[in-house]
């Protein structure tokens, strides 16, 4: 390793030495095993060289040593920027993180915060759990997870510092910065320790994982503790007491210190890894939370309720969106300890799903967070459910609850209960009085009593208004404002793209009307977008950026020229930005009506929450995935096939993974122009790639003239289809041939109906067979109902009357006219 890493990673590994000998061999087995890993060491080393700073007080001995490791960590991220997949999006947020750290240790909060931002918008893509059902994590995932929330917390209390303190020192650190940085550290509770010790457990965020197990409940009575503290400190400031003397308060007790530890050393507890013969048992008092959920109700706690740095460090509405859209997932998660009976972890629930209420309720009020209001609903049905599982009913019972049974009281000696219950009495009342804080009326004052109303209610009402008076409502204030962005953007229509690059540009300027876009469609022939590359400078390949902004889209349907394909296709290459995609349409227009590649938009079928997907024009050759790029189950429920020429063994790939596929839709022309190249001449091919989903299909269609096979279609694995359509009585029965036939076709033991685009009749053995079919449903098919078919110049055959006939509950529908089964004529 270059430039003193290997005496540098030494010296970190002899640190620590006053922890216990468990402990500190589980950390340097740790280290060891990261030595595997370039970017885990990488992180690593950065640590190490910052430990040694904040050690030392001094950054001279291995200055060239981060410096080139900080420059490897850069290149790096740049680097797997350019892969746009899962694992590479781990590894930036690690390596970001790291760098935020750094910075934030040397007093460069200006490119901390840099950092940050990359950070957040890492978070919007990356993050699984932006979504309206959200999935247990893997391992990964919730590691990188935890490490952006551990780092924004730590940048807040560090922003915090240096307003304070007045300190930035912007690009260099120098040496009589770090001394005095270092003589600060030494005159705060805990002195030079708590640093250091949690500095040196940090790479427990980045280590690679080698258990497959996952993360572990905790005791919460750590964290807790550390909450006490703070609201002690939260006690001494008056009203219209300056700040500064209770944030220096807050260092010199080292209360964030301690609280960033114990969240350091709870995560370290939860590891999957953990030998559970050598793991803490959680208290008997009740008090058990998974790590993320805890750590983001006491972060809200700390930032929004006791208010102790968030004026210097607003939460960010994206990453406040995504910890409370993880928290709101993970209290339902845990509901289940409401009907367990125990008192303490009921109300510590509450407490938990209170304080997220409490947070979304202020940015809101404060700030007009349209991105938020989602996730109001989820809050609502929360707190409902304790109130059911509890039966309390009026605010009123349930303040007393908060204030008489907070579970903090439990973790505190029976002499202190008395004084800490009146800290958090007086606290809680506080929040409850934020909560119901109204606008007072001044005598002789107009009444606005719309503004009465919960934001829901007027969302409701603005729904009911024409655009024009929208508008007009939206000019009255700022909450008006909010709302009727939220009403305005849902449903948005390019018909011209001179549209999209107006609006892209809006967009730009006032980036919180793209959470309001529920709806988008994109549709404009080639010529328009010719016209328009001739006349601008404006480049089209920020289709994908603008809707990437969309974070609640839920209906895309685009139909644009073929030269927006690979840009379009960037939304659904790697992590997704529309992680509440529903509905989707692709159909992009060749001027020569040839089909396109739907290679470049492949990933669309690994998208995770998407549940219909409709397909025009396209070709699907038979690359498929590659064996890397397999995806988990999805919630695709619906798949249209439209006129598209595909390869049936890729199709068979691509519905592996769909969970429960319920509807497939296939057509083509008759005559196809251009001609297929990938497509099967026989049906059995797909029948056989729709075997996937036998298990859930209900609805089959297969609109596509040519197909035809010498043998009949084995359907009774489709064990839910109700209904299926084809063109042609010989595709169901297989074409009549000089061969015996040695099978016959077994119908869906659940068919209820049986319809065919085209005559029958067009093959004498066919048409046999199938009035023995009809003639047989009450042994092999009794749940059928309706047999519908074309009728042209041909009639129905009569012995296929004539068996329907003989099951009264079988029902012929004619298309094309009136046919009555009890008349043979």
């Amino acid at each position: 390793m270059p430039l003193k890493s290997m005496e540098l990673l030494h010296y970190f590994h002899k640190a620590g030495g006053n922890d216990e000998l468990a402990l500190r061999c589980k950390r340097q087995n740790l280290l060891a095993l990261s030595m595997h890993h370039p970017d885990a060491l990488r992180n690593t080393l950065l640590i190490a060289g910052f430990h040694y700073i904040v050690n030392a007080g001094r950054s001279s001995d291995f200055k060239p040593t981060l410096l080139l490791h900080k420059i490897e960590t850069i290149r790096s991220v740049n680097k797997w920027l350019q892969l746009s997949d899962s694992k590479a999006y781990a590894m930036c947020v690690r390596q970001i993180s790291t760098l935020c750290f750094s910075e934030c240790y040397l007093g460069h909060s200006r490119a901390a915060e840099t950092h940050l931002n990359g950070l957040m918008k890492f978070l919007d893509i990356y993050c699984p759990l932006g979504m309206v059902s959200p999935v247990e994590p893997s391992n990964t995932a919730e590691l990188s997870i935890r490490y952006i929330m551990l780092t924004y917390s730590f940048i807040s209390i560090c922003k915090s510092r240096v307003r304070v303190e007045l300190v930035d020192v912007g690009e260099e650190a120098p040496p009589e910065v770090m001394a005095a940085m270092h003589d600060r550290y030494k005159v705060e509770a805990g002195g030079m320790d708590l640093k250091l010790r949690s500095m040196e457990m940090i790479p427990y965020f980045f280590a690679p994982l080698s258990s497959m197990r996952g993360f572990c409940d905790i005791d919460a009575s750590t964290m807790i503790k550390c909450l006490l503290s703070m609201t002690e400190i939260c006690q001494l400031r008056a009203p219209a007491t300056d700040e500064k003397p209770v944030q220096q308060l807050v260092w010199l007790e080292g209360a964030a210190v301690k609280w960033i530890l114990a969240a350091i050393e709870t995560h370290v507890e939860s590891m999957p890894w953990q030998d559970d013969r050598t793991r803490k048992e959680i208290s008997p008092g009740g008090m058990k939370s998974s790590w993320s959920g805890l750590f983001i109700a006491t972060q809200l706690y700390v930032h929004q309720v006791l208010g102790l740095w968030i004026l210097d460090a607003p939460l960010e509405v994206k990453f406040h969106s995504h910890i409370l859209d993880y928290l709101s997932w993970d209290l339902a998660r845990g509901e289940s300890c409401l009907e367990a009976g125990s008192t303490v972890a009921s109300n510590f629930w509450f407490w938990k799903a209170f304080v997220g209420a409490f947070s979304l309720a202020r940015h809101i009020e404060t700030d007009h967070a349209v991105a938020l209001y989602p996730l109001r609903r989820q809050f609502v049905r929360l707190l409902y459910k304790w109130s059911e599982a509890t039966g309390i009913k009026t605010w009123k019972e349930a303040r007393e609850i908060l204030i008489a049974h907070t579970t903090w009281l439990h973790c505190l000696p029976p002499n202190k209960v008395h004084l800490k219950g009146a800290i958090v009495k007086s606290i809680l009342y506080r929040v409850a009085d934020m909560v119901a804080i109204h606008p007072v009326h001044q005598p002789g004052a107009p009444i606005d009593l719309l503004a009465r109303c919960p934001d829901l209610l007027i969302v409701s009402i603005l729904e009911t208004l024409p655009k024009h008076d929208l508008c007009s409502v939206s000019r009255l204030n700022k909450r008006y404002h909010a709302l009727a962005d939220a009403v305005l953007y849902n449903t948005v229509q390019w018909l011209k793209p001179e549209l999209h690059l107006i609006f892209s540009q809006s967009l730009s300027r006032r980036p919180r009307r793209g959470s309001a876009i529920e709806e988008v469609k994109l549709a404009y022939p080639a010529s328009e977008i010719t016209r328009l590359i001739s006349d601008t400078l404006e480049p089209m390949s920020s289709v994908s950026q603008t809707i990437s902004t969309m974070s609640n889209l839920k209906t895309l349907d685009i139909a644009v020229p073929v030269g927006l394909l690979h840009s379009i296709g960037n939304l659904f290459n790697g992590p997704f930005d529309l992680a509440c995609l529903q509905s989707c349409t692709l159909f992009y227009q060749d001027e020569d009506d040839q089909y396109w590649d739907l290679q470049e938009n492949i990933h669309i079928f690994t998208h995770p929450t998407l549940e219909t997907l409709v397909i025009k024009r396209a070709k699907l050759d038979d690359r498929g995935f590659e064996p890397i790029e397999r995806p988990h189950n999805t919630a695709l429920k619906t798949l249209h096939l439209i006129e598209c020429d595909i390869n049936d063994d890729t199709l068979s790939d691509v519905l592996m993974f769909p969970e429960a596929l319920k509807e497939f839709v296939l057509t083509q022309r008759e005559e196809p122009e251009p001609e297929l190249e990938e497509s099967s001449s026989s049906i059995r091919d797909y029948m056989m790639a729709l075997k996937e989903q036998c298990h859930s299909l209900e609805t089959i269609t297969i609109d596509f003239p040519m197909l035809a096979s010498g043998r009949a279609l084995a359907l009774r694995e489709f064990v839910k289809l109700k209904t299926l359509r084809l063109n042609w009585d010989y595709q169901l029965f297989g074409k009549s041939t000089k061969k015996p036939r040695l099978h016959s076709v077994g119908l869906p033991p659940e068919l209820e109906t049986l319809e065919f685009f085209n005559p029958l009749g067009t093959d004498e053995e066919v048409t046999d067979l199938l009035a023995n079919a009809i003639q047989s449903l009450h042994i092999t098919c009794r749940k059928m109902k309706e047999l519908i078919v074309l009728v042209e110049e041909a009639e129905i055959p009569k012995e296929v009357l004539e068996a329907i006939k003989s099951q009264s509950q079988l029902h012929l529908s004619v298309i094309g006219g009136e046919e009555d089964r009890d008349d043979p004529e």
